[in-house]
């Protein structure tokens, strides 16, 4: 299954375009699913489709709250 929408560089990554879906020219459901997968791919687990937050894996160890945190 070839996808329509064309991979994004890792400069492109890098300057956040992949952020929120309503910027792939396809917003259909298996587009939605590769991007989601390739960011979470990547360590982006959460995913902008316009005003709506896509969470995945969400309990997935994150560093913001660490011992010296906690001590406070």
């Amino acid at each position: 299954v070839e996808l329509a929408n064309t991979p994004l560089s890792d400069a492109d990554r890098e300057e956040g375009r992949d952020d929120d879906l309503i910027t792939l020219p396809h917003l259909h459901e298996p587009a939605i699913l590769h991007a989601v997968s390739d960011r979470f791919y990547h360590g982006k687990i959460y995913t902008w489709t316009g005003p709506v937050l896509i969470a995945v894996n969400p309990f997935q160890r994150l560093p913001l709250y660490t011992n010296g945190w906690a001590d406070v």
